[in-house]
């Protein structure tokens, strides 16, 4: 899977108050400066997380650099998309192949940044649960 950018969430960061936005810009820093071996990428701050465009380069290895960041709680490699269902379904049965194999299950948990995309976080889930099932021998649902 050719993975477009990585979304960094942060802990407590983002409930620290009047802070707030200093412990965000510190974070970002220290995120710019582990990511510096890899000219090609950019970091993207939004409220309650930064995106890491990979913009080509070595998802894994920036991984890598990003797991010693302070402040980090969790991030998800992720490939940006065009708001299709169709490249969606697509998307979702590529990375399934990838990961899964026989007798394995699986379960699909949406969360919506655009809230005004044509389908609700359920319809999304049972859309491409639906999919995958039908194009999968061997899954089953978790």
């Amino acid at each position: 899977m050719h993975y477009t950018e990585i979304m960094v969430r942060y802990g407590e960061l983002s409930t620290k108050g009047k802070n707030k936005k200093e412990f965000i810009k510190q974070l970002g820093r220290n995120v710019r400066a582990v990511l510096h071996p890899f000219p090609k990428l950019e970091v993207k701050p939004q409220r309650d997380r930064l995106h890491v465009a990979l913009n080509g380069e070595d998802d894994q290895a920036v991984i890598e650099s990003l797991k010693g960041v302070f402040g980090i709680e969790n991030f998800y490699p992720s490939v940006q998309l065009d708001k299709d269902m169709e490249t969606i379904k697509q998307t979702a049965l590529e990375m399934v192949k990838e990961q899964y194999h026989d007798g394995a299950t699986f379960k699909i948990n949406t969360r919506r940044q655009d809230k005004h995309f044509q389908y609700d976080t359920n319809q999304i889930n049972n859309l491409l649960g639906d999919y995958i099932l039908e194009n999968v021998d061997g899954i089953s649902v978790d």
